[in-house]
C-alpha cells in the first residue's frame, strides 16, 4: 500500500469516527447540515450515527464523572443523539442553561465545519478562495497594512539576519509556528538568557527546554531545525517576535488576545462586527471578556460569570475599538466570505494582527450572545 492509499484510508477512518452532520430534537426534529444528495453520503452518515451512539453509550466517563452534574435525559439528547461533549454541557449547565430547549440552541464544537459550510453554500464557490487565503498566515500578514503587523521570517538561510531577530531573542523572544493551520498547536517561543537558548510551547505550562549552544549560532536555521524536531518535515513554519500586550492591561502570559468576529451578509457590501472579546490567563484562571462588558471566568473545572461590567477600562475600550476597525478593514480586503475571526495582540503600539480564521468555533460567541440577552 503506497502513501496516498494509506492517507486515503486514514482519512476515511477519521471520517467514520466523526459524528454525522445532524442536529436532532432541536428547533426541528431532524436537521441535516451541508446537504449532499448522493446516496453514498447518506449511508456514510447513518454509519457515523450508529457508531457515535454506540461509542457514547459505552463510554464510562459520564457515569464516573458527570452523572451528578448532567441529568441522564440531557446526556442522552445532547451527547448520544447529538455530538456535544460532556465538558460543553457541563459548562453550559454551570452558566445556567439547564433545560434541553436552552441547550439545543447552541452548536457543538464537532459541527463547526459543517455549520460554516452550510452558511456559505450560496456564496460564490462557497468562499473557497478566501478560505484558502486565510489558511496561509503569511498571505494574511502581507495583506495587512504595515501598522497592523510585526516583521516575520520564512527564509531560514537569510544572511545577514534581520536586526529584529537577535534583538527579539535576547529580549521577549521569538515565536515559531506553522504557516498553515495550527489551532494553537506547535506554537513555540524561543529566547536567550545567560547565553543559553530556552524554548517553550506557548500554551503548555512548565514545558521549558534549555539548550547549551554557542550564542553566535542562534541562527534562523538552528531555531527552525529545533522546532522541526518531532514534527513532520513538510510542515512549513515562520517566525515573528513575541508580542507583549499593552502594559496598561493585565500582565499575562501568554499575551492577551483580542478576537473579533466580522460579518458580511450575502448581497450586502456592509461589514459589521458580530462580537469581540479578549482572552487571557491569570495564574489558573482563564478569562473571557467581551466588548459589552460580560466577563466569564474558568478555573479548576468551574465556569462562572464573575461580573457584568458596565464601564470597563478606557485602555481596553480603545483596543477593542482599534481591533474592531482593523478587522472590518481586513474583511473588506478579502470580501467574498460571510464571517471571519480575527486575532490581535493589543500592544502599546496598537493592535498587531496574528491571523484570520474562516472556520472558527461558534461556541464562545453563542455563549456571549445568550448571556448578554440575560443581563443587558
Amino acid at each position: 500500500m503506497n502513501s496516498s492509499q494509506e492517507s486515503f484510508f486514514r482519512n476515511l477512518w477519521i471520517k467514520l469516527c466523526s459524528p454525522p452532520p445532524w442536529k436532532i430534537l432541536g428547533y426541528k426534529f431532524f436537521q441535516r447540515l451541508n446537504l449532499k444528495k448522493n446516496n453514498i453520503y447518506i449511508f456514510l452518515e447513518i454509519f457515523q450515527f450508529l457508531r457515535w451512539i454506540i461509542s457514547s453509550l459505552f463510554n464510562p466517563t459520564y457515569f464516573l464523572k458527570y452523572k451528578s452534574i448532567i441529568p441522564l435525559d440531557i446526556f442522552l439528547k445532547a451527547c448520544v443523539l447529538n455530538c456535544f461533549s460532556l465538558s460543553e454541557i457541563k459548562n453550559l449547565i454551570q452558566l445556567g442553561f439547564r433545560s434541553w430547549s436552552q441547550l439545543s440552541e447552541f452548536n457543538p464544537k464537532l459541527l463547526t465545519l459543517y455549520i460554516h459550510q452550510e452558511n456559505r453554500k450560496d456564496w460564490p464557490n462557497q468562499s473557497q478562495e478566501v478560505i484558502d487565503k486565510l489558511g496561509n498566515k503569511i498571505k494574511i500578514l502581507e495583506l495587512a497594512p504595515k501598522k497592523f503587523r510585526v516583521p516575520f521570517l520564512i527564509d531560514v538561510n537569510v544572511n545577514p539576519y534581520p536586526n529584529w531577530w537577535r534583538e527579539s531573542l535576547i529580549s521577549e523572544g521569538i515565536i515559531v509556528k506553522p504557516i498553515y493551520g495550527s489551532g494553537g498547536e506547535d506554537v513555540i517561543r524561543f529566547w536567550v538568557k545567560d547565553s543559553r537558548l530556552y524554548s517553550q510551547n506557548l500554551f503548555i505550562k512548565n514545558d521549558i527546554k534549555i539548550s547549551d549552544i554557542d550564542p553566535v549560532k542562534f541562527s534562523p536555521k538552528l531555531i527552525f531545525d529545533i522546532w522541526h524536531l518531532n514534527r513532520k518535515k513538510d510542515i512549513k513554519p515562520f517566525a515573528m517576535p513575541y508580542i507583549l500586550n499593552d502594559k496598561k492591561l493585565p500582565n499575562t502570559y501568554p499575551s492577551i488576545v483580542v478576537r473579533v468576529i466580522s460579518e458580511r451578509k450575502l448581497g450586502d457590501r456592509k461589514i459589521f462586527v458580530k462580537d469581540a472579546w479578549i482572552e487571557y490567563k491569570i495564574e489558573n484562571t482563564f478569562i473571557l471578556q467581551n466588548y459589552k462588558g460580560t466577563k466569564i471566568c474558568y478555573e479548576k473545572g468551574r465556569i462562572k460569570i464573575e461580573e457584568n461590567l458596565k464601564n470597563y477600562d478606557s485602555c481596553l475600550a480603545n483596543h477593542f475599538k482599534k481591533s474592531i476597525n482593523g478587522s472590518i478593514l481586513m474583511h473588506k480586503r478579502l470580501d467574498n466570505i460571510d464571517r471571519i475571526a480575527w486575532d490581535w495582540i493589543p500592544s502599546d503600539k496598537g493592535p498587531k494582527l496574528l491571523e484570520g480564521n474562516a472556520c472558527f468555533e461558534l461556541f464562545i460567541p453563542e455563549i456571549f450572545k445568550k448571556i448578554d440577552k440575560r443581563y443587558l
